[in-house]
């Protein structure tokens, strides 16, 4: 289970290597027993065939067989998704090495991904994501709606490292693909339902209707899901709702002849949940604890606002109950609706040249009303017996946002030997951030102990735009080289008006910017064929990420611009297949430099009022990566298939330099003080493991399915800003678990066929949840997040 390390005391750490090597004494072991499985004689009846299915992947824009391609990529097809019970997105960390990615709880199904040490999870939409996510090869322009659900799915793919030739617009970390289904053009329905604990339900429909005229198919779908907290509001007594997300849509095949075909999706979004349980870790010595108690003693609050801001009141209790308590008066609503429109439209102009045309139109409007310290109350006696309660903190912030994307490429071969995509990118988007109303009547974007702090007025619009090409040339028959280059270009305008007063309208100040940053990327790859089944590669690659502005500034000075960043990584690769295709065995090496890192870091606004806090970004820093995966797949016997995922990470500061008076323009010093920040990175080891058996049954007119796992991973850093006090609030613990499955299916190939499957995740885990974030502003306060753990639920479904 992964939860807050809050012990009082310091412990003996392990050695990296030590922990390592102690955590990885079964998974060598599982892997030598495997490979000694493998290379014992197996004798099947004739018609049996023994090899593992073939993954196909569009990781370059053109269809090929995964260990084909040198680039590192775990991908999933719509068996792996259904198999391993996959959630949302966030859950592809249980497979993938050297990943983190979360739900972020404070924006509208946000994602929180770290791919090798370089990730940006904030959900301001000012600050651009470092890892991008496409969903049918149109890119979001921030993380919100990233972390979308896993149903009617046909892949997903993971691409680990810089993607700054095909995918260029900040993918320094890598980039997640997303490929939903296609219209079938054949009459066909399948309607699931799943039941889970903390009271959640899900159901998913998909139509698919006979083509109209022998060239156009349609699929409809609509998808609703409920759950609750996992844990108990001490204050109602109860668990409050959490998840309610309803998603409905359309898509349009067009294929009138063989050269032309053109896909149309129209998808609506409306998810109004409320947060998970948050829990304050604010001590002794830091404001928001600190300011309560000390009003209370002169009479001002109640007696029962004693501590109310304190760890005591909140986090101290969820952990002495194992996460089945939690503080929370006022709402936690992530709200967040929307619509969006794709097209993906191909021409074959001839028998080896495509045109392809990727257009998206996306628009959301999004709130997110909460407490985020899950602090009970402060309370002011004005008459005897009355008492007025208001939250210690409270944000109120309503934003619209739109983005339009076009994508024109020409992709095909020239000769035998050189297969080639080039094209042009183009992306504008805007989004407007403002205040809303309290329940107390008051208008703004934040409170802090009843009177308005913050109230602000944001408006960005981006435009970016990029030429691209990108190749593969056959040097031998066993020699090829790769390579690419992108040329992107970003402009962004942004004007933000503030103030910071216990009225809004007083002391109001405004501050606006226009910035542009252009800057070329790309890779070179050298691949070497030993055989059929066995390849090397090495190469190079460089990765860019805009510049930009500060929209969650608390001063005209902190709004930037700041510059752009780059990673460059050096990734060297070894795909093979072993025994008779039987074995699939992908070691990766990698070394990057990521250099003018932007960091984003929560202080005290100067000047502003008590209980004030701004968001600063600088180019303030430089990290050094490097580290290896290994993903195995073996099919064991026809029945049996194993699969396993490690990952090392060492990434760590080279140098961290901030002003070394910052209230001080004219001071122009700097220090490093690398050693006193945190780099928010994945964790220094993850590594998973799972059989999948199967087993016919009724003349093969059915199937049973087993599936066991099991995945861990390091302990990892969630704040920039590290705990002064020493308790860890800032670090998450190690987390593993072991997960089943068992799961019957009919297989008749005509009419209808069902499916029942039960499943337990982090089985044996003792507690409901655990405390999956924490966030210090350093004298101000800390808080956290929770998130379940044993998770278990039945699905049925038909499909006809």
């Amino acid at each position: 289970m992964k939860v807050m390390n809050t012990s009082y005391q310091n412990s003996i750490i392990k050695s990296f290597r030590d922990r390592k090597l102690t955590k990885f004494v079964p998974i060598f072991a599982s892997t030598s027993l495997l490979f000694g499985l493998l290379s014992t004689p197996i004798v099947f009846a004739q018609e049996q065939v023994m090899v593992l299915e073939e993954i196909v992947v569009t990781a370059r824009k053109r269809v090929e067989l995964i260990q084909d391609v040198p680039i590192a990529i775990t991908a999933f097809d719509a068996d792996a998704i259904e198999r391993a019970h996959i959630s949302t997105t966030a859950d592809l960390e249980k497979f993938v090495p050297n990943v983190d990615f979360s739900d972020n709880p404070f924006a509208g199904q946000a994602l929180g991904a770290t791919i090798r040490g370089v990730g940006f999870s904030d959900f301001e939409k000012s600050f651009e994501p470092a890892v991008g996510f496409s969903i049918d090869g149109v890119f979001l322009a921030s993380n919100t709606g990233a972390a979308i659900d896993a149903f009617d799915i046909e892949r997903i793919e993971v691409l680990r490292g810089p993607q700054g030739t095909l995918y260029g617009r900040n993918t320094v970390g890598g980039v997640i693909n997303v490929t939903r289904t296609r219209p079938t053009g054949e009459t066909g329905l399948k309607l699931g339902t799943r039941f889970t604990n903390n009271g959640g339900t899900e159901v998913l429909l998909v139509a698919n209707t006979p083509k109209l005229g022998d060239s156009l198919s349609t699929k409809f779908y609509m998808f609703d899901k409920e759950d609750e907290t996992f844990g108990e509001n001490i204050i109602t007594g109860e668990a409050d709702d959490q998840t309610d997300v309803v998603s409905y849509g359309a898509a349009f095949l067009y294929q009138p002849n063989d050269k032309l075909e053109a896909l149309v999706s129209v998808d609506f979004f409306d998810d109004d949940s409320q947060g998970p349980p948050t829990y304050n870790l604010s001590q002794p010595g830091e404001l928001f604890c600190d300011l309560p108690n000390t009003l209370a003693s002169f009479g001002v609050f109640t007696a029962d606002s004693f501590n109310a801001g304190c760890s005591s009141r909140s986090f101290d209790i969820a952990q002495a109950s194992d996460f089945e308590l939690y503080t929370r008066e006022v709402p936690f609503i992530t709200h967040l609706e929307g619509s969006s429109v794709t097209s993906n439209i191909q021409y074959a102009i001839s028998d080896t040249l495509t045109l392809t045309s990727i257009t998206g139109y996306r628009e959301t409007d999004e709130q997110l009303l909460e407490e985020p310290l899950g602090a009970p109350n402060l309370g002011v006696q004005v008459a005897p017996g009355v008492v007025i309660g208001f939250p210690v903190s409270y944000t109120n912030r309503v934003q619209e946002a739109s983005q339009f994307s076009q994508e024109l490429r020409l992709s095909g071969e020239r000769g035998d030997r050189l297969t080639f995509v080039t094209g042009l990118f183009y992306m504008q988007s805007d989004y407007q951030l403002s205040g809303g109303e309290f329940p107390d009547g008051s208008f703004g974007t934040a409170q802090s102990f009843g009177s308005v702090v913050t109230d602000e007025l944001v408006n960005q619009d981006t435009t970016a735009w990029a030429l691209f090409v990108d190749g593969t040339y056959e040097l031998t028959d066993r020699l090829s080289l790769s390579g690419g280059l992108r040329y992107s270009r970003e402009e962004k305008e942004l004007q933000k008006s503030f103030f910071v007063s216990s009225a809004p309208g007083v002391s109001g100040t405004s501050a606006a910017g226009s910035e542009s940053w252009s800057n070329p990327t790309g890779r070179v790859i050298l691949q070497y064929d030993i055989s059929d089944d066995v390849m090397v590669y090495g190469g190079f690659s460089r990765g860019f990420r805009s510049g930009g502005f500060n929209g969650r500034a608390g001063t005209p000075t902190a709004i930037g611009p700041y510059d752009e960043e780059t990673v460059n990584s050096i990734e060297l690769g070894f795909r093979a297949e072993f025994f008779d295709n039987r074995l699939r065995f992908n070691p990766t090496f990698f070394s990057a430099d990521y250099d003018d890192k932007q960091e984003e870091n929560a202080v005290a606004t100067p000047g502003g009022m008590a209980g004030a806090v701004e968001t600063t970004v600088q180019n303030a820093s430089a990290v050094d990566i490097k580290g290896m995966e290994l993903e195995i797949l073996a099919l064991i016997s026809p029945s049996l298939t194993f699969r396993g995922a490690f990952g090392l990470l060492d990434a760590e500061f080279s140098e961290f330099l901030v002003p070394a008076n910052p209230f001080d323009p004219s001071n122009t010093s700097v220090i490093d003080v690398s050693d006193s920040r945190n780099l928010r990175a994945g964790p220094d080891a993850t590594a998973s493991i799972g059989l999948t058996y199967f087993r016919s049954l009724m003349q093969g007119n059915a199937q049973l399915t087993f599936n066991a796992a099991y995945n861990w991973a390091d302990e990892l850093v969630t704040s920039a800003a590290t705990d002064v006090f020493g308790l860890g609030r800032d670090t998450v613990d190690v987390v593993e678990g072991a997960d089943f499955a068992l799961s019957f299916e009919t297989l008749h190939e005509e009419g209808a066929n069902f499916t029942v499957s039960a499943y337990v995740n982090d089985a044996f885990d003792d507690g409901p949840g655990r405390n999956a974030v924490g966030v210090v502003v350093p004298g101000i306060f800390a808080f956290g997040a929770g998130a379940p753990t044993k998770t278990y639920g039945l699905e049925l479904s038909v499909d006809f």
